[in-house]
């Protein structure tokens, strides 16, 4: 297997904020083991779409619609050592 790095983003997404709904977007980035880059986009979409940190603040319906995957790189070997990323990045456009 390969490791990838996959930076995922989203755009124009209504998001829940102590404010109220406000339109927005984020970006990820997740490392993942993979046989092929089209396997590691969709492993990373899957990781993404399943956190629970990302439900919490928006409908993972419409999310998925606004999904692109920004950049896909296959990393050495010692990039495998490193802590996967787990956060996100949210902007909010309004």
């Amino acid at each position: 297997m390969k490791r990838f790095r996959v930076l995922v983003g989203a755009k124009n997404i209504v998001l829940a904020t102590p404010e109220g709904q406000r339109t927005g977007g984020f970006f990820a980035t997740r490392f993942v083991d993979a046989l092929d880059g089209d396997a590691a986009k969709r492993k990373a979409v899957e990781l993404i779409l399943n956190d629970s940190r990302l439900t919490s603040v928006a409908d993972v319906v419409k999310v998925r619609a606004a999904l692109t995957v920004e950049e896909l790189e296959q990393v050495s070997w010692f990039r495998r050592r490193i802590v996967p990323a787990v956060g996100f990045t949210f902007v909010l456009s309004d």
